[in-house]
């Protein structure tokens, strides 16, 4: 009995307890080694960790690509690591795939231990001697990356002046973000009011203006300083 329960603990430290069924979508990554190395999915079961993964050629005569058996995925900022149990859909090198065209897509998957569901940020390394892969800051939780990605969403159309767009993005992360510490909550609260002045709608951008000062936003004096650049907040 003694060594069941030993064996339990061992599980849940390296992070093998609490284990539920979830997919994660178009994760948020913070850097890569390949730019087009693209993860579309991860999905987490009682018995394993899958990457759904898919890369691009851009080479016009050629390309090949395989994955190293010596890959992994770690946990940022701690030592505890899960090794990679197959790999489908892709050759293992040093066998190779062959591209016949540039633009062709490979999709494949890797194999990894179940991790815990309490981890929620994981790096992707490919452990090798010649042009390894790193994705580093992949972001486990669906409602984080949906929020980073309307945020993404909302700069881009704010950008391109089409802020009736921009405005539905930016007022969905503020009235339904599970993080107000959060910078992308922080800055969306700056912008909701610029958005209205710049739609000429100046009562809806002062209440707004006023809903910044009353929060409780992270950097809060530097937005705003900022806001107040438009003469119209000061």
């Amino acid at each position: 009995m003694f060594r069941i329960i030993q064996l339990l603990s061992l599980l849940a430290f390296f992070g093998f307890s609490n284990l539920t069924g979830q997919t994660i979508y178009n994760p948020v990554i913070n850097s890569k080694t390949h730019p087009t190395l693209q993860i579309e999915k991860i999905m987490k079961t009682d018995s394993n960790t899958v990457f759904f993964l898919n890369i691009k050629n851009e080479l016009k005569n050629g390309g090949s690509f395989c994955v190293d058996k010596n890959v992994f995925i770690s946990i940022p900022g701690k030592r505890v690591k899960f090794d990679m149990i197959k790999s489908e859909g892709i050759e293992n090198c040093p066998q190779i795939h062959k591209f016949n065209e540039a633009g062709e897509e490979l999709r494949f998957r890797l194999f990894f231990p179940a991790i815990n569901d309490s981890i929620k940020e994981l790096d992707l390394v490919e452990n090798c001697t010649q042009n390894c892969f790193a994705i580093r800051g992949i972001i486990l939780d669906n409602i984080i990356n949906e929020e980073i990605h309307a945020f993404d969403a909302g700069v881009l159309y704010f950008r391109k002046g089409e802020y009736d767009v921009a405005l539905n993005y930016f007022k969905g992360i503020v009235s339904k973000s599970k993080n107000i510490n959060s910078k992308y909550y922080a800055y969306s609260m700056y912008i909701l009011p610029v958005i209205y002045y710049k739609r000429g709608e100046k009562s809806k951008a002062k209440k707004a203006y006023e809903n910044l000062l009353r929060s409780n936003i992270n950097n809060k004096n530097y937005f705003v300083n900022k806001i107040k650049e438009i003469d119209f907040f000061k």
